[in-house]
């Protein structure tokens, strides 16, 4: 952190790093430490929107969010398909051997499905780009959403 004050270098992963080793502390029970290197975050600049979850680790320990149990593999089978709709989009889900939801446009390169909560998950390496499966125990959709824009996909049979 010295190095990027001096420097006056001001990446959105510095305030970043600065916040999550506040939480890391937190985690350890080093809370003094902790409530140091909130402080820290909050001196740089907010370029990653750190701020809030700073000054919330400054007015209390962190706590981590409880991790709901992610989709079992036959749930996952029941999302695999082709969607796309009259708008020429359309995407294949599968399952890959390791048990890992995948997605990819036709003719594209297969990429790895991370979940989220539900039925929703973020596509691998593009955190404005989710997948969210419609239809509760027979899927008949998937809403892509890219940055604000949501695209409705039938399922094909």
């Amino acid at each position: 952190m010295d190095r990027y004050r001096a420097l006056e270098v001001h990446e959105a992963a510095v305030s970043t790093s600065a916040l999550h080793l506040g939480q890391v502390l937190d985690l350890s029970g080093r809370r003094e430490e902790a409530k140091q290197t909130y402080q820290l975050a909050l001196e740089l600049p907010d370029e990653s929107g750190s701020r809030k979850a700073a000054e919330s680790g400054l007015a209390a320990p962190y706590e981590p969010t409880p991790r709901r149990e992610a989709p079992k593999a036959d749930v996952l089978a029941r999302y695999a398909g082709t969607y796309g709709g009259e708008n020429g989009v359309e995407i294949l889900v599968g399952v890959d051997d390791k048990g890992v939801p995948t997605v990819k446009r036709t003719g594209g390169v297969s990429t790895s499905l991370v979940w989220i909560e539900g039925a929703k998950f973020r596509v691998a390496g593009a955190d404005n780009f989710t997948v969210e499966f419609v239809g509760g125990d027979t899927i008949t959709a998937a809403d892509v959403t890219v940055g604000s824009n949501v695209i409705h996909l039938p399922r094909k049979p």
